[in-house]
């Protein structure tokens, strides 16, 4: 039993767990190496500038105060591991309060009072201030020598509209400016008038309130302010469901929301139903009618036995407009699973095992279950042969063969399509003069059943892949008209049948984990190595069912990337 999955028994085996379909962790140090890259690669991030207005001698005097964090800031989740500044944590002397604690509904960890904050550590904190010289032009600037801030914080998980991302709120902040420090630094100023006597004294102390505003209220927001990618399956419905730290290890929960699921596929399967049924139909008014679109000769004045149809793969050439349309399709599928060439990594910086993923059988089980339409049922045009019509009406069924997840960390499992209809053929009395069609109906015979089969594959991240295997053919050895009719309609259905199954499949088929997590605006990713597949199966607990407890996991090492 790898690490993940001994963490993920202990916070899955409490009840309120039932509804986590995803879970996902990362290590404290993959999130310390983040955080190391993310000050070099969005460094302008770490730097604040603010302006301080104060009344010294009936004078206002501004000052111009910038904070820079020099080095990248560090972060401990309980169990600490490091025993420095243990103390100074333990007594709490003389640290600042900056805001009520866990007094929201959003989802944040540690989520209890009793619960110890995570640590952080900002190591070089450096504080430059600038202002006008009383009396004579010009300014005056002293910088601070770096100092350290230490703090207690909670881990937030907040959405946008282009994902999740984890924020760290400080809730306590301690730091030490030295007040002899400042005094040295203000007596080296000289030759200024506004600098000697009691003055000095109040430079003084307006130099630390404002030295202590910009450690108090602008450390915290350059923290908050950085956002670390939340590894989450994306374009999917997903509620959080559980944010936890312990053993060194962040683990967020989701569940999925399968009512918005299947509002989503829904109507993305009516929208793209109705696209190909109307480019279906301006493919037959462009060849100037079904007639002909499938024979070579129907023009011509000859015999019903004379008239000659093109072979199935010439009539389905004809279909142009359906053909881009299923072609826009198929490459919608096999976009997501393209084997790109792989990036120059620095593969030797980056963090083994420190992060996990794992999905549940009932959550692949769930995207199928949703995705299944209604049956559907439809007749195309009549084919009107000279003295006989006929049409074939169709209907296909597609049905779930169960996802499953077995003990080997496979997922084996997939669609099955049923194709059933009837052939009606008429024709015209011709040996009474009456010219009445008589119709008749054969059942439509079927050679061969499609089915579209899933799998999960590994290529730079992991992906769901939803393949067509097998057609369909119609039975042409029947009885005049029957075989004139299948002739010449078998592509016309064939066309339809395979742009609905590929309709299903661009829905089916889906990147499960993304290789790069990004934040829009902020040039630090979070590169995801690996994807060494386990099987996981969770603790039972009441309400579940084995769908729910049987996950599929990955995991490997991360790398931060600009």
């Amino acid at each position: 039993m790898n690490i993940y999955q001994t963490q993920w028994n202990e916070i899955l085996k409490k009840e309120g767990t039932q509804n986590v379909d995803v879970i996902t962790s990362i290590k404290e140090n993959g999130i310390n190496h983040f955080l190391e890259k993310h000050h070099q690669f969005d460094s302008l991030s770490y730097k604040k500038t603010f302006e301080k207005a104060f009344d010294s001698h009936n004078t206002k005097r501004k000052f111009k105060v910038e904070i820079s964090l020099n080095k990248p800031v560090e972060i401990q989740f309980p169990p600490f591991t490091s025993v420095k500044h243990n103390e100074s944590y333990r007594l709490k002397k003389d640290w600042f309060e900056l805001e009520a604690k866990h007094n929201s509904p959003e989802l944040k960890a540690p989520s209890k009072e009793a619960d110890p904050n995570i640590r952080i550590n900002a190591k070089e904190i450096v504080i430059k201030i600038e202002w006008d010289k009383l009396n004579t032009t010009g300014k005056w600037s002293i910088t601070l020598n770096p100092f350290e801030v230490l703090a207690e914080s909670y881990i937030k998980l907040n959405q946008d509209a282009d994902g999740y991302f984890l924020t760290i709120v400080p809730t306590l902040l301690k730091f030490d400016i030295p007040r002899n420090e400042v005094q040295s630094k203000i007596k080296n100023l000289s030759n200024s008038e506004a600098l000697v006597g009691e003055c000095e004294e109040k430079i003084t102390d307006l130099f630390i309130i404002a030295a202590n505003i910009a450690a108090t209220e602008q450390t915290p927001k350059l923290v908050r302010n950085i956002q670390i990618p939340a590894p989450v399956i994306a374009d999917k419905p997903l509620n959080p469901a559980l944010l936890d730290i312990s053993n060194n290890i962040l683990t967020i929960g989701f569940g999925l929301d399968k009512q918005q699921l299947r509002i989503d596929n829904q109507k993305y399967i009516t929208k793209s139903f109705y696209d190909l049924k109307s480019n279906i139909n301006k493919d037959i008014e462009e060849n100037g009618g079904l007639e002909k679109m499938v024979s070579t000769n129907y023009s011509q004045n000859r015999s019903i036995e004379d008239i000659e149809f093109l072979e199935e793969e010439e009539i389905l050439e004809k279909f142009k407009n359906t053909n881009i349309l299923i072609t826009k399709l198929e490459n919608q599928v096999t976009s997501n699973f393209t084997d790109e060439t792989q990036e120059l990594l620095e593969l030797d910086k980056s963090i083994k095992d420190a992060y996990a993923f794992g999905i549940n059988e009932y959550f692949f089980d769930t995207i199928v279950d949703t995705t299944i339409p209604e049956p559907q049922s439809d007749c195309t045009k009549w084919l009107n042969i000279k003295l006989a019509k006929g049409r074939i009406c169709h209907w296909s069924k597609f049905t779930n063969s169960d996802i499953k997840i077995s003990n080997t960390a496979v997922l084996s499992g997939g669609v099955n399509v049923d194709v059933g209809g009837a052939i009606e053929a008429c024709i015209k009395k011709a040996y009474d003069c009456s010219w009445e069609w008589i119709c008749s109906k054969l059942s439509m015979s079927i050679k061969g059943r499609p089915k579209i089969n899933l799998k999960l594959k590994k290529s730079r991240g992991v992906s769901l892949l939803a393949q067509l295997d097998g057609r369909l053919y119609l039975d042409v050895n029947l009885p005049w008209p029957f075989n004139k009719i299948v002739k010449g309609l078998t592509g016309l259905v064939w066309t339809f049948l395979k742009g609905f199954i590929n309709i299903l499949l661009a829905l089916l088929s889906f990147v499960v984990i993304k290789p790069v997590f990004s934040i829009p605006n902020q040039k630090t990713k979070l590169r995801l190595l690996d994807f060494d597949s386990f099987y996981y199966e969770r603790p039972q607990i009441k309400g579940n069912f084995p769908a729910k407890n049987k996950f599929i996991g990955y995991k490997g090492g991360l790398l931060a990337i600009k």
